[in-house]
């Protein structure tokens, strides 16, 4: 004979819901060979923001530049608040290598309005 277990709400599992609520989709998408692509995401739960800089400081060691949707730099420290201020939780990377070869070709300037509206048509597509 087959016994069914009753689940009781208990209040460890309804702050584990709550919790689960609290969750959020930190985006890194990267510029690469002149496309956008998500390389990195990470679920942090907003009482608890430090995963992210942890993330960005992996990127900033392999020589990645942090930028938010408007191509205004970031220190690993501010890619959460900055992120999930403007709603996007969005966060661009550019190595330096990208980086150099675009102001060696006299290209960041210009192309800088074009990647900042392509990351936030992305940032609107995903969070929908």
């Amino acid at each position: 004979m087959q016994r069914h277990r009753t689940h009781y709400n208990t209040t460890a599992d309804l702050n584990d819901q709550e919790s689960t609520k609290q969750l959020i989709r930190i985006k890194f998408w990267s510029l690469e060979r002149g496309q956008l692509n998500q390389s990195d995401f990470i679920l942090v739960d907003r009482s608890d923001p430090p995963p992210v800089e942890r993330v960005a400081r992996k990127y900033s060691y392999k020589g990645y530049t942090f930028y938010n949707v408007n191509l205004r730099s970031l220190c690993p420290g501010h890619c959460y608040r900055t992120a999930t201020a403007d709603g996007s939780n969005t966060i661009c990377l550019i190595s330096a290598h990208v980086e150099n070869q675009l102001a060696a070709d006299g290209r960041f300037g210009k192309e800088r309005q074009l990647i900042s509206t392509a990351l936030r048509v992305v940032a609107r597509a995903v969070t929908r």
